[in-house]
């Protein structure tokens, strides 16, 4: 987690999110999160899909950086996981949250409530694929010549398959 969590954070903010927690193996984030504090009931179209992109593109860099740079470093130094080779799911899903810091004193951190944190807490499923809501495929920014495509998988959830067009630079 030392080698995986730093990498996934680097590229979180990298694409401009938020972390917002780590759980365990996993990380939540937010993107657009400053963008959206101005109280303003309906964000726009085009910051929804900034946030969108945003995501999407930081999920398939965090992929490819599981995949091509930290799995084989671990198995370089002997260090095993369960998956062979080493996976990252993401889940993505948009919707109003709230974001808060709870705690006391002494003990303390930010952390995210609402349904879209929850739906894409259960749309990955650690299969080194990005998965999404309906709700945020619909809201997906769409042109003729397009690279994304999106797999229907189950009530709710599709798998989306975006090209990268970068390299990773870590």
């Amino acid at each position: 987690m030392h080698t995986f969590l730093p990498t996934m954070m680097f590229i979180a903010e990298h694409f401009h999110g938020t972390v917002l927690g780590l759980r365990g193996d996993g990380m939540i984030c937010g993107f657009s999160i400053y963008r959206l504090q101005s109280g303003a009931p309906n964000p726009s179209k085009t910051i929804c899909e900034e946030s969108i992109m945003s995501a999407t593109n930081a999920g398939q860099a965090m992929r490819d950086a599981t995949l091509q740079v930290v799995g084989p470093l671990l198995q370089e130094h002997g260090i095993s996981c369960r998956f062979d080779p080493m996976q990252v799911g993401v889940g993505i899903d948009i919707g109003k949250v709230v974001v808060t810091t709870v705690g006391d004193r002494n003990t303390h951190e930010t952390t995210v409530y609402g349904p879209p944190v929850n739906r894409a807490c259960k749309l990955h499923d650690g299969n080194s694929a990005i998965h999404i809501s309906n709700e945020a495929k619909d809201a997906f920014p769409t042109a003729d010549g397009g690279k994304a495509s999106f797999k229907f998988l189950s009530a709710g959830k599709y798998r989306i398959d975006y090209p990268s067009d970068y390299n990773i630079l870590l």
